[in-house]
């Protein structure tokens, strides 16, 4: 798959669109500041307007400042990363897969840890 979005064309296009999607969110807006409305007589196109103007001026402003760089990957920190199938789950030699399922309540209620929600309504 090409890279479409590398180009200078497609920058140019990426924040001439942003450009257009916040003088959209502007005229949106600026029709609904001037219907005058409560917000108990509020009706669809009160909504629509405004969805329209905080999308419009949210996606507009993120590709007029960025262009091609909306797409840019970025190294997510170590903390942030998937873990693999190994660390999360336990190993066939744990103890925790070995054990039946009765049995590994009873260890959480030994090591202080309360089954019951909400607290203080158990036994």
């Amino acid at each position: 798959m090409t890279a479409w979005h590398r180009s200078r064309r497609a920058d140019f296009g990426l924040r001439a669109s942003g450009l257009l999607m916040c003088g959209i969110a502007y005229a949106a807006v600026a029709r609904l500041c001037a219907m005058h409305i409560s917000s108990q007589t509020a009706g669809a196109l009160a909504y629509a307007l405004a969805v329209t103007g905080f999308l419009g001026a949210s996606a507009g402003g993120a590709m007029a400042m960025l262009g091609h760089h909306l797409f840019d990957e970025i190294e997510v920190s170590a903390r942030w990363r998937h873990r693999s199938l190994e660390i999360m789950l336990p190993s066939e030699t744990s103890k925790a897969t070995n054990t039946a399922e009765p049995a590994l309540l009873m260890v959480g209620r030994t090591a202080g840890l309360s089954m019951h929600w909400p607290p203080g309504s158990g036994p």
